[in-house]
C-alpha cells in the first residue's frame, strides 16, 4: 500500500533531474522546449488565471493546506499522531517536488533560451541619464493619488508573505499570475505591474523584464511612463553612487521635492535587500544564473542610448 502511494511521485522525480540537466547543458534544447512547451503553457495559463478575481496561488495553497491539515486532524483524533505527521511530510514533499518540476518545465527554459545582453556605459553617460530622468520627472510632477484601472497585475490578498520575503511583486510561474503587493506605493505600482506582466510573455530574466517593462510603460505614457522613470532613476542612481558619491549627492540636489519624495518611495537611496540576493542564489543554483537578479541592466541600457 505504501509503495502505491509513492508511484504518482516517481515519474515526476525521474523526469525533473534529466530535464534540468538537458536545459542547463544544451541551450538548443532549452530554446526548443521554451517555444513548443513552456511559453505556450504559460500564456494559456495566464489567459485563464488572470481572469479570476482572486489570486489562485494564495487560495490554491490555502485550500491544499486546509485539506491536508483536516486529514491530519482526523488521524490525530483517532490517536494516530505519527501517521498524521508522516502524511503531512509526504504531501509536503510531493508539493515541493511538483513546484520544482513546474520550475524546470515552465520557467527555467525561458532563462536558458535567451542570452542576456551586456550593454556598456561610462560613468558620465550614467550621470547624463540620471539628469535626463530627473529633469523629466521634475517637469511632469506626476500625481499618483489615482492609479490607472488597467494595471496588468493582481493585488494579493495576504501581503504578509511578500513582506516576509522582502518583495513587492512576483510572477507565479505555477499559476502564470502577475502579482503585486497592496502595500506597494502608488508611485511604484505601474512599473512593477508591467514588469511582472512581462514575465508572462516569456521574458524570464529580471534585467530583460525591466527593459521590456520600460519600453511598454513609455509606450503607454502617463503614470506608467512616470513610474518607469522613477524605477530607472533608482537603478541609475545606485550605479552612480557606487562609483562617484559626490556626483550622486549633486544629482539628489537636482531633484525637486516631489521627485525626491517619489524616488525615495520606490526605494531610491536604500541598499539592495538581502532577501533578493538570497532568492537570486536559490534560482541560480537551479540553473537560472545571473539573470535571476540582474535588475540593474536597465540603468546601463538607458545610459548607453542617445536619448531617454
Amino acid at each position: 500500500m505504501k509503495q502505491c502511494r509513492l508511484i504518482p511521485a516517481l515519474p515526476i522525480a525521474l523526469l525533473t533531474a534529466p530535464l534540468i540537466g538537458a536545459i542547463c547543458l544544451y541551450p538548443p534544447f532549452a530554446r526548443v522546449w521554451a517555444s513548443i512547451a513552456a511559453l505556450p503553457a504559460l500564456r494559456l495559463l495566464n489567459a485563464a488565471t488572470m481572469r479570476l478575481p482572486f489570486c489562485l496561488l494564495e487560495w490554491g495553497l490555502i485550500t491544499y493546506c486546509g485539506l491536508n491539515l483536516a486529514a491530519a486532524a482526523r488521524l490525530c483524533i483517532r490517536r494516530r499522531p505519527r501517521r498524521a505527521l508522516r502524511l503531512l511530510g509526504r504531501r509536503l514533499a510531493r508539493l515541493s517536488l511538483l513546484i520544482v518540476f513546474a520550475f524546470a518545465a515552465l520557467w527555467l527554459p525561458l532563462y536558458r533560451a535567451v542570452e542576456t545582453p551586456e550593454p556598456v556605459a561610462s560613468g558620465a553617460q550614467l550621470v547624463d541619464s540620471c539628469e535626463a530622468l530627473i529633469d523629466a520627472l521634475n517637469e511632469a510632477r506626476p500625481d499618483f493619488s489615482v492609479l490607472p484601472e488597467d494595471l496588468p497585475a493582481k493585488r494579493i490578498s495576504f501581503p504578509f508573505w511578500m513582506r516576509a520575503l522582502g518583495i513587492t511583486g512576483l510572477f507565479s510561474f505555477p499559476t502564470s499570475e502577475a502579482l503585486i503587493s497592496p502595500e506597494l506605493p502608488n508611485s511604484a505600482a505601474p512599473f512593477v505591474a508591467v514588469h511582472e506582466a512581462m514575465h508572462a510573455q516569456g521574458i524570464a530574466g529580471e534585467g530583460l523584464a525591466n527593459i521590456a517593462a520600460w519600453e511598454e510603460c513609455m509606450s503607454r505614457g502617463g503614470l506608467y511612463a512616470d513610474s518607469a522613470r522613477l524605477w530607472a532613476l533608482k537603478y541609475s542612481m545606485e550605479a552612480v553612487c557606487g562609483v562617484d558619491p559626490r556626483a550622486c549627492a549633486q544629482l539628489q540636489q537636482r531633484m525637486h521635492a516631489h521627485t525626491f519624495a517619489a524616488w525615495r518611495e520606490v526605494g531610491g537611496g536604500h541598499r539592495r535587500g538581502v532577501d533578493r540576493r538570497g532568492a537570486q542564489a536559490a534560482l541560480s543554483a537551479l540553473g537560472a544564473g545571473a539573470a535571476a537578479g540582474d535588475y540593474e541592466i536597465l540603468a546601463v541600457y538607458l545610459a548607453s542610448r542617445t536619448a531617454v
